[in-house]
C-alpha cells in the first residue's frame, strides 16, 4: 500500500503568528496560483480512494485536484492537531500568559496543549485511520491533510523523530509518499 499525502496550501498571511491547528482558517489568496501546481504533480487515477480533512483549507485543494465524479471521503483523523485552548491566539500573547508553553513545546510528544491534544495524540488517529485503510486492502491511497499529519507518518516511517515533528514542517502544497511497509508498528507507536 502507498500513501500519498498533500499538504493544504499557504493559508491567509494573517494567520502567520498566530496559533492554529484544528481552527477552520483562510486560505492566502494565492490560492489560484498554487493549486495548479499541486494538481499538475498529481494522477488521480493512479488512486484506489481519495480522503481529506474536513477542514477547508484541506478540503478546497482536494476539490481543486480531483474531478468531480471521485469521491472524496472526509476523516476527521486527517485534522490538524488540537491546540485546545490556544487555538486563534496570537503566539505572542500565548508566551506572555501561559507559563505551560514552555512545558508543552519541551514535553509536546505527551503534554497536551491545555483543553488540546499531544503529537501522540495525533499521531495515535492518524496511524488508526492508516490501520484501518490497510484493512480495506487499498493499494493507493491520497490524503489531502496538515503539517503535523503528514510528520506524524513521517514519524512512523522512520523519516524523522516525533521530536522534529515541529522543526520539520513540509511546505504548503508539498506532497509526501509513503509505503506501508515502511511504517513502524502504526498501533504501537513506540517512537522516541
Amino acid at each position: 500500500m502507498q500513501i500519498t499525502l498533500v499538504r493544504h496550501t499557504a493559508v491567509a498571511p494573517g494567520w502567520k503568528f498566530i496559533c492554529y491547528g484544528n481552527t477552520d482558517v483562510p486560505l492566502a489568496d494565492t490560492f489560484d496560483e498554487e493549486a495548479p501546481l499541486v494538481a499538475a504533480q498529481i494522477d488521480v487515477s493512479q488512486y484506489d480512494r481519495v480522503l481529506s480533512s474536513p477542514l477547508s483549507r484541506a478540503l478546497r485543494l482536494a476539490h481543486y485536484c480531483v474531478p468531480e465524479h471521485i469521491p472524496i471521503e472526509i476523516d476527521d483523523r486527517l485534522m490538524e492537531m488540537n491546540f485546545g485552548s490556544w487555538e486563534g491566539v496570537d503566539w505572542q500573547r500565548i508566551l506572555e500568559k501561559d507559563q505551560k508553553v514552555s512545558a508543552f513545546f519541551e514535553y509536546f510528544i505527551e503534554q497536551p496543549a491545555p483543553g488540546g491534544e499531544s503529537l501522540r495524540d495525533l499521531a495515535r488517529r492518524v496511524a488508526d485511520l492508516l490501520d484501518e485503510l490497510y484493512t480495506a486492502d487499498a493499494q493507493n491511497v491520497l490524503l489531502f491533510c496538515h503539517g503535523g499529519v503528514i510528520n506524524a507518518v513521517r514519524a512512523m516511517a522512520g523519516r524523522i523523530t516525533l521530536q522534529e515533528a515541529f522543526e520539520q514542517i513540509l511546505p504548503y502544497g508539498s506532497l509526501t509518499t509513503v509505503h506501508l511497509d515502511d511504517l513502524i508498528h502504526m498501533n504501537q507507536l513506540t517512537l522516541e
